[in-house]
């Protein structure tokens, strides 16, 4: 259920003073954090709405949320105007154990409703990392250093990664970034692909730090 998408939902917060920002180059400031408990409603309808209806239901976001809140993060941004912040986009992930790669491996992992028994426990490091939903449309670049600075690599370094493209305009942007399968078919809308981190704009940054 992964895209790569943008739009504002209405939502608006006046005071982000912890949150991680950098400017835009047109404006405003951009912002990137953890999701709180109360904004699942509002990821869900952002999911939903730039992504199409066959997404996990909040319910079930609510309960792998409650599982691992690491699990949910929110871009934000905030006009020149001082109008406060408002949510713009997403970075939602399984963070799968062992069972639960193999499970995706085989094409066997329901995504739209993911056992806990496929997960890790919160703070646990994964076996690999599923892009559950990405919306993040002309922002990855620039919220790429933001993104390492609240991933530990004591958790995430080095752990791979997967995705799935939801829709055609996803399906490019996956493909930009996947691990050549060689010997298998030109993959399309709903395969798994495994994503090479040096080919996004995170592995960009993590190698500009050195």
């Amino acid at each position: 259920m992964t895209t790569i998408v943008a739009e504002a939902i209405d939502s608006t917060f006046e005071s982000e003073t912890s949150t991680l920002t950098v400017q835009h180059p047109d404006g405003g400031t951009i912002g990137f954090r953890r999701a709180r408990r109360e904004e699942i409603s509002r990821i869900h309808a952002l999911t939903a709405a730039q992504i199409g209806p066959d997404v996990a239901s909040i319910e079930v976001m609510q309960r792998i949320y409650q599982h691992d809140p690491e699990s949910f993060w929110t871009i934000l941004r905030a006009e020149p105007d001082g109008a406060g912040f408002r949510i713009v986009g997403l970075y939602l992930y399984l963070y799968l154990n062992a069972a639960g790669a193999d499970l995706l491996a085989a094409g066997l992992l329901d995504t739209r409703d993911p056992p806990h028994s496929a997960l890790v426990q919160p703070n646990e490091r994964p076996v690999q990392i599923y892009i559950w939903a990405m919306v993040a449309r002309k922002l990855t670049t620039l919220i790429a250093p933001l993104v390492v600075k609240s991933f530990p690599k004591s958790r995430y370094g080095g752990v791979p990664l997967a995705a799935r493209a939801g829709t055609i305009g996803g399906l490019k942007s996956v493909r930009a970034s996947a691990i050549a399968d060689v010997g298998i078919p030109s993959k399309a809308v709903g395969d798994v692909f495994r994503i090479d981190l040096s080919r996004t704009a995170v592995g960009e940054c993590v190698r500009d730090l050195g």
